[in-house]
C-alpha cells in the first residue's frame, strides 16, 4: 500500500469533511495505536484504562472525529453523557453533516432527558442519509417518549417501507397500537415479528394483550400462562457463606455502598430508590456469587420448563446467554413501574432484604411483585389476566422476560434490597 505524504492525507481528510465522512487513520500511527490499545482494553471491560488512550489519542488529534467519536462512546458507557455531548459535537464541527455522529449525539442526548433537542439530531441524521432507517426508528422512539405516539407510528412504518425484515421495529409499531388503541393492527405487527424472529420474546407479549382485547382469552392465558412460567427458586447455597442470612448481609453491604449508585436513574423504572449500573464486572465477593448462582439457575429454569412445540417460549429457548444483573434499593413508597427486558429471555429478581410489612400477609401486599398488569398508557379495555407474588428474603422468582411486571409500593423504614437480572440469549 502507498504511504501518503502530510499534505495528501490533509487533503484526503478536508474532502471527507465537505462529504460529511470520517477520514480513516494512519494505520501504524501513534493515534491508531492508542486506539487499538483503547479497545482492547474496553473488549476487556477495563474501562478506566481504555478511557487514559483515548484521552491520549484525542490530546494528539484535537479535531480527529474518530477519536472524539470513540472517548465519546466510551464516556456514555461510563455513564458521564454530558462530556459525550461535548467530544460529539466537537466531532460534528470536524465532520459536519456526519449522520452516524448525530445520531450518537441523539442518543446521548436522550440520555440526559434533552428529548427535543435529541429529536433534531435523529432527524438530521436522517436529513443527511436518507436511506438510515435505524435512526428513523430512533426519532419513532423519541417522538413516543415525547407523548405523540401518532408521529412515533409515522416513522416506524417509513421504516419498515425501507427494510420490511425488522423485528424491533414491528414491536415498536405492535407497542405504538397497543397505546393508540388498535387491537389488530398491534396483532398484526407482533406475528410480522415473530415470522421474522421467534426469539423476539416482545412479540409474545404484542399478541398476549392484543388478542385478549381481541376477545381470545384463552389463547391469551395459553401464551402468558403466569402460573407456569413465572417460578420461585429458594437458594440455601452461596460458596463462601454458611447460609443464607450471612450472603444477604454480605450482598446488601456491597449494594448498598456500589460506587455506581443513583437514584431513580434515568430512562429506568426505578422510582423513590436507588439502581446500581450493570454488575457483571466485579470480580469477587457476595456480587461475583451472586452471578454465578444467577448463571446457574437460569440453566435450571430453562432445563426445567414443560416442553411444547406449539408454544413460541417452550420451543425456542437459548442455549448460550449472557448474564446481566444489578442491584436495586427501595425506599418507603419505592417502587418499579410496569416494564420488561425487551433484549433477554429470562429475568428475575432476587430478594436480599425486605421490610416487615412484605413480609407480613395484607391485602395491600406491600413491596410485591405483580406480573401481567400492562402500562397505563396502553389503551386496553379488558382485564387482563395477572399474577401477584410475596418475595422471600433468599427467594429468586425467575420468569419470561416479555412479561410485563412491576412492584407494589414499598412500606417501612427498612429499604427493600433487590438483585434484578436478564438472561439475553447468545445463540
Amino acid at each position: 500500500m502507498t504511504k501518503m505524504n502530510r499534505t495528501e492525507r490533509l487533503k484526503q481528510a478536508s474532502q471527507s469533511r465537505r462529504a460529511g465522512q470520517i477520514a480513516p487513520i494512519m494505520p501504524g500511527s501513534p493515534v491508531a495505536k492508542k486506539l487499538e490499545s483503547a479497545t482492547r482494553l474496553r473488549q476487556a471491560g477495563q474501562l478506566a484504562q481504555a478511557l487514559v488512550q483515548l484521552e491520549s489519542a484525542v490530546a494528539l488529534d484535537k479535531t480527529n472525529p474518530r477519536c472524539l467519536l470513540e472517548l465519546a462512546n466510551l464516556q456514555r458507557a461510563m455513564d458521564e453523557p454530558s462530556k459525550a455531548v461535548i467530544n460529539l459535537r466537537k466531532a460534528l464541527g470536524s465532520a459536519p453533516k456526519n449522520p452516524q455522529l448525530a445520531a450518537n449525539l441523539g442518543a446521548t442526548l436522550r440520555d440526559l432527558s434533552q428529548l427535543e433537542e435529541a429529536l433534531r439530531a435523529f432527524e438530521k441524521a436522517v436529513e443527511w442519509k436518507p436511506d438510515f432507517h435505524l435512526a428513523l426508528n430512533e426519532v419513532g422512539v423519541t417522538q413516543e417518549m415525547l407523548g405523540r405516539p401518532q408521529e412515533a407510528l409515522d416513522a416506524f412504518q417509513r421504516s419498515i417501507a425501507m427494510d420490511k425484515r425488522q423485528p424491533q421495529t414491528y414491536v415498536s409499531i405492535g407497542l405504538v397500537q397497543l397505546e393508540l388503541g388498535n387491537a389488530q393492527a398491534a396483532l398484526e405487527a407482533g406475528e410480522a415479528c415473530h415470522k421474522i424472529d421467534p426469539r423476539v420474546g416482545s412479540s409474545m407479549m404484542i399478541r398476549a394483550y392484543a388478542m385478549n382485547e381481541l376477545g381470545r382469552a384463552e389463547e391469551t392465558r395459553a401464551l402468558m400462562d403466569l402460573d407456569s412460567l413465572v417460578v420461585p427458586i429458594e437458594l440455601d447455597e452461596f460458596e463462601g457463606y454458611a447460609n443464607a442470612g450471612k450472603f444477604n448481609e454480605a450482598l446488601v453491604r456491597a449494594l448498598v455502598t456500589h460506587p455506581s449508585l443513583k437514584k431513580e436513574p434515568n430512562q429506568r423504572t426505578t422510582r423513590g430508590g436507588l439502581q446500581t449500573g450493570e454488575l457483571n464486572r466485579d470480580e469477587s465477593g457476595p456480587i461475583h456469587e451472586m452471578q454465578q448462582v444467577l448463571d446457574r439457575s437460569v440453566k435450571r429454569y430453562l432445563d426445567e420448563l414443560p416442553s411444547n412445540p406449539d408454544h413460541p417460549y417452550l420451543c425456542s429457548r437459548p442455549k448460550t446467554w449472557r448474564i446481566s444483573f444489578w442491584g436495586t434499593i427501595l425506599d418507603e413508597q419505592g417502587h418499579q413501574e410496569p416494564h420488561i427486558h425487551p433484549q433477554a429471555w429470562v429475568s428475575g429478581a432476587y430478594y436480599a432484604q425486605l421490610p416487615d410489612s412484605t413480609k407480613a400477609a395484607s391485602e395491600e401486599r406491600p413491596g410485591w411483585i405483580e406480573f401481567g398488569r400492562p402500562p397505563a398508557n396502553f389503551k386496553l379495555e379488558k382485564e387482563f389476566p395477572t399474577r401477584t407474588l410475596q418475595p422471600k428474603e433468599g427467594t429468586l422468582v425467575l420468569f419470561p422476560s416479555f412479561v410485563y411486571h412491576r412492584t407494589v409500593p414499598s412500606i417501612g423504614e427498612t429499604q427493600r434490597v433487590s438483585v434484578a437480572v436478564a438472561a439475553v440469549p447468545l445463540t
